[in-house]
C-alpha cells in the first residue's frame, strides 16, 4: 500500500488526505492519522498528487501484469506478422533484396539488444523485488515506468518487440 501511496504516481494521497479533511472531529482525523502511522503511512496535509491520473491507477498490480500476459498471448497467436512479413517482402524489387536482407539484419540485432536490455529490468511487481541488474540510470526510470503502469507497459513493450522481431525474422527467412 505504502508503495503505491508514496511512489511515483501516489495513487490514493489525495483520497486519503481527502478523508483526513473530512473527519468530523480532530480526534477523529488524529486517531485516522495515527492508525495509518502504525503502518507506516504519513500522510502531509494538503499534499496533491504529483503525477497525471490514468487507467493504470485502477488496476491491481496483478491485473496489469495478467493483462501483459493476455496482450503477449493475442500477440503472438492473432498479430498477421506472417502474412505482413510476406507483403513486405512481394514488394521488395529482386536488385534490392540483398540490401533489404542487411537492413532487416541489422534491425533484428537492435530489437535482440533493446530486448536483453528489458530482460534484465528488475522492477518491483507484485511481492517481487529482485536485485538490480541494470545500472542505476537505466533501472530507475524503468522502475518509473514500471510503476506508472503497474508492470503492464514492460511486458506490453517485450511482446511488441517480439511480434515484430518476429516479422523481421520471417522476412529474413524469406529472402534468403
Amino acid at each position: 500500500m505504502a508503495r503505491r501511496i508514496f511512489g511515483k504516481e501516489e495513487f490514493g494521497y489525495s483520497l486519503l488526505g481527502g478523508i483526513l479533511r473530512r473527519a468530523k472531529t480532530p480526534n477523529a482525523t488524529n486517531q485516522l492519522k495515527a492508525e495509518l502511522e502504525a503502518v507506516g503511512i504519513q500522510v502531509e496535509r494538503g499534499r496533491r498528487r504529483s503525477t497525471k491520473l490514468t487507467l493504470f491507477g485502477g488496476l491491481l498490480e496483478g491485473e496489469a501484469v495478467q493483462l501483459g500476459k493476455d496482450f503477449d498471448s493475442i500477440i503472438s497467436t492473432s498479430f498477421p506478422s506472417q502474412i505482413i512479413a510476406k507483403y513486405l517482402i512481394e514488394a521488395a524489387k529482386e536488385e534490392e533484396k540483398r540490401e533489404k536482407i542487411e537492413k532487416l539484419k541489422a534491425a533484428r540485432s537492435f530489437v535482440n539488444e533493446f530486448l536483453a536490455i528489458l530482460n534484465k529490468d528488475a522492477s518491483p511487481i507484485l511481492d517481487l523485488y529482485p536485485l538490480p541488474i541494470l545500472p542505476a540510470e537505466i533501472q530507475a526510470p524503468l522502475t518509473n515506468f514500471s510503476i506508472l503502469t503497474h508492470g503492464f507497459g514492460i511486458l506490453a513493450i517485450k511482446s511488441t518487440l517480439e511480434m515484430y522481431g518476429q516479422t523481421l525474422d520471417a522476412q529474413i527467412l524469406a529472402l534468403s
